[in-house]
């Protein structure tokens, strides 16, 4: 029987850190650490003055996820693409900023203003 000691630990003031994520080029997104070691990326707003937004683009001008988005057009609760090239969907950003501007939400979570279970016990 060898007797093996466990490998040292290493001196200094070395703490368990998780990975640095790469720098993203100046303008195309942002990292930043959620939690412990969880990192979202948030995409940048994106240019009210560009020819196209994608699906990408509209997610990150609403504050949503790329999946809330594609799922928002393919139930019909969003403006349809202005072009579709291929598979991907393509909007004029001023189609989806007057859409954001004028959409009806008049509770949050699709649920209405007032609570009409409240209303009619009150009455």
């Amino acid at each position: 029987m060898s007797s093996r000691k466990p490998p040292a630990a290493p001196s200094g003031d070395l703490q368990a850190r998780a990975p640095e994520a790469p720098a993203a080029p100046w303008g195309s997104a942002q990292r930043s650490a959620i939690g412990d070691n969880d990192l979202v990326t948030m995409t940048a707003q994106p240019d009210p003055q560009a020819d196209w937004w994608t699906t990408k683009d509209v997610a990150a001008y609403l504050g949503l996820h790329l999946s809330t988005v594609s799922a928002y057009r393919q139930r019909g609760q969003m403006p349809a693409a202005d072009q579709t090239i291929g598979r991907l969907h393509v909007w004029k950003p001023a189609t989806i900023i007057d859409w954001h501007a004028n959409r009806p939400r008049p509770g949050v979570g699709g649920r209405p203003a007032t609570d009409s279970r409240t209303s009619e016990h009150a009455e």
